[in-house]
């Protein structure tokens, strides 16, 4: 091999590898580089170093060939192949938390070993094997590698069983052109090696992500003709005052329309302020004082969720789409998806936020199908649904924006001019700063802004899906459920995000419910929770269950007639937990009043709301009669939720380490610091 030879080569492994370690792989969000001309510098940086690194080795290992009894060109391959393929191992995720200075550690340290192990495998080597080695495989090696641990990965979370077929094929057949063109014509070989290659791994790559949204064995068709199709659609993070037809300015039309078609609940509450929690109870039908889920290393019981495969054992064909890594196969929460025949739910893999994510999406948001945007995940919604609708179904679509980062969304300008400083941020930025605490004038209301703006978005696309539902016939026959997991805090009680506290701006939701074949248009004032929803949507879809096994009863009653002795009876309480920070605490809501009682300080709060709406003023000590109430409310559901738990199998409630994939999500998602 020629020196001319070997640069060229050297050349060509650096910018692939670094095509791929840039583009594709990088590094978390945390590290994220937001300028392009950065990006392009380090870019440039590293295929030099790369480029470089593989010459200098491939040169030293020239220098070596007497004394390990290899000729010079077998020495130059190895070299070669010393340098790439400990790049190799990096860019396919062998330790996915490393950072550049690993990156070169692994140079000085990796590419030594590898040289001598490539010169031992090499010695003896038929020639034409090594002439393919030294002209094709440097780059081939880790294309090849870090495809496959990228689809090994993928497939070990449940996603697309097909894909990982689909990419061995292409690389199988794409391995034996390159080694056929490669041993007849090597001019050929390089080209087709350092560039067609690279083309078809991209293209591979963005193939095997695309969801499969018309999976036919999946179809159930025992179901009855006339039976009801079922939508549960949730948006992440939304606040209830977010809503124009709860009160707020910014205009949601889709929604409230689809609010005009429902029954509206005005005080409906989650019982948690963070996914994981919340979502537990809507699928269960249970509190976390049964279910046991409140904290980040609790974990979900076996058969803790009732919806979709009751939903499914009679006959109702079951898909989960969204986006939220809580909840996706790799999350804490992935046992609630995998509930449904179809889980789509992204992000897709574990790997963390690409480096070049925020540049890349200015080109094309939706790139490499990791992070779908709104508007797909509206879209997704629709095309399951018109594949699927010879077929009766549940589907539950949730959105993940408005939850942080706040992006305005072109088309949903942001109602607030903020200072020059705040407008140049970016989401994630901006997130940086809510984080840390930060208390920079006009921070709060342009974080809030900028989410009604997301709000805005999530909105259209629900009037989109919800109009290919009027187009394919199915509106007005489907029961639609609409709610929210939790809300968000602008700094109302001193904090942004969620999950630190059992405020209302945090617990208390929109919730809707469209009955089937009817049009309410009605308002509930009754204070109801979202644990009802499992029961309401099996009992308006006509499916017989057993009502002990549920927290709390179906919301029928709710805006049915009902007698004047119903009339006098008091609404059940309604309670609430699972703050992760900074200390436990537990709620309950009656009648007019909030009782807040924080676990581990010995601390309590009473909030009498028609006086008090936004519960800034603490009566705990003016008022000890209903502070007596409220502790009594709580450990008589405490008693009660631990008999149900037994009653549906749940042993105690079980504790495990996070995951690697689960630490990265919950980092991600500003859960973990």
């Amino acid at each position: 091999m020629s020196s001319k030879t070997l640069i060229a080569l050297s050349v060509a492994a650096g910018a692939t590898i670094t095509l791929l370690e840039f583009l594709l792989v990088g590094h978390t969000q945390s590290t994220s580089i937001e300028n392009p001309a950065t990006h392009f510098r380090v870019a440039g940086t590293t295929a030099v170093a790369t480029a470089l690194l593989c010459l200098v080795v491939g040169l030293l290992g020239s220098r070596l060939s007497q004394l390990l009894g290899v000729s010079r060109d077998q020495a130059m391959t190895a070299g070669v192949l010393g340098a790439v393929l400990p790049a190799g191992l990096y860019t396919g995720g062998i330790s996915i938390s490393w950072d550049h200075d690993f990156f070169l550690m692994w140079f000085l340290f990796g590419a030594p070993i590898g040289f001598v192990v490539s010169c031992l495998l090499i010695r003896g080597m038929p020639s034409r094997i090594s002439d393919f080695l030294r002209t094709g495989w440097p780059v081939i090696a880790p294309l090849m590698g870090w495809t496959l641990t990228v689809q090994l990965i993928r497939q070990s979370d449940n996603f697309l069983t097909h894909s990982l077929g689909v990419t061995a094929v292409v690389w199988v057949v794409g391995s034996v052109a390159i080694a056929f063109v490669v041993l007849r014509r090597p001019s050929v070989g390089h080209v087709l090696t350092n560039g067609a290659f690279a083309t078809v791994l991209i293209g591979t790559l963005g193939l095997s992500v695309k969801p499969d949204l018309a999976r036919p064995d999946t179809l159930i068709e025992t179901a009855s003709p006339d039976a009801t199709p079922i939508i549960l659609l949730t948006v992440d993070t939304l606040r209830r005052d977010a809503l124009s037809f709860y009160g707020s300015e910014t205009p949601t039309p889709a929604l409230d329309a689809l609010a005009a078609d429902s029954v509206v609940f005005d005080r409906a509450y989650s019982t948690a302020p963070w996914t994981y929690a919340s979502f537990t109870s809507i699928h269960s039908g249970l509190t976390p004082w049964a279910h046991g889920v409140k904290r980040r290393d609790d974990r979900i019981p076996p058969r803790a969720s009732i919806l979709a495969p009751t939903l499914r054992d009679h006959g109702y064909n079951t898909a989960a789409i969204g986006l939220n890594g809580i909840l996706s196969a790799a999350g804490i929460a992935g046992k609630l998806t995998q509930a449904f025949n179809d889980p789509i739910f992204f992000p897709r893999d574990p790997m963390p936020q690409i480096r070049s994510y925020s540049f890349l999406q200015t080109l094309n948001p939706d790139i490499l199908g990791s992070k779908p945007s709104t508007r797909q995940l509206g879209e997704y919604g629709s095309k399951w649904v018109r594949n699927h609708k010879s077929a009766t179904f549940l589907l539950w679509l949730h959105i993940f924006d408005p939850h942080d980062p706040y992006d305005w969304v072109e088309g949903f300008p942001p109602a607030y001019d903020p200072p020059r400083r705040l407008a140049r941020l970016d989401g994630r930025r901006l997130s940086v700063m809510l984080q840390d605490g930060l208390r920079v004038p006009g921070l709060s209301e342009w974080a809030r802004a900028r989410y009604q703006s997301e709000v805005q978005e999530a909105d259209r696309a629900i009037g989109a899906f919800l109009q290919s539902l009027k187009d394919e016939g199915i509106y007005d026959r489907a029961l639609i459920v609409f709610a929210s997991d939790h809300g968000e805090e602008f700094v109302e009680h001193n904090n942004f995000h969620h999950g630190q506290s059992l405020y209302n701006e945090l617990v208390r939701v929109p919730l809707l419910v469209k009955p089937p074949e009817s049009r309410t248009g009605l308002r509930a004032s009754q204070p109801v929770s979202t644990v009802a929803i499992a029961p309401t949507i099996l009992d308006l879809a006509g499916i017989p269950y057993d009502k002990e096994i549920f927290s709390a009863e179906s919301l029928r009653g709710t805006w049915q007639v009902r007698s004047a002795a119903d009339e006098s009876k008091p609404s059940p309480p309604v309670f609430m937990t699972g703050v992760l920070r900074p200390e436990p605490a537990e709620a309950v809501v009656w009648e007019n009043y909030k009782f807040i009682r924080w676990e581990n300080i010995d601390h309590e709060e009473l909030y009498e709301f028609e006086s008090d709406p936004n519960e800034q003023y603490n009566l705990a000590a003016r008022l000890p009669n209903q502070v007596a109430v409220g502790r009594a409310l709580l450990a008589d559901h405490a008693s009660k939720e631990a008999k149900r738990a037994a009653a549906r199998g749940f042993g105690p409630p079980s504790q495990e380490p996070l995951t690697p994939a689960e630490e990265r999500i919950l980092r991600g998602l500003g859960y973990l610091q």
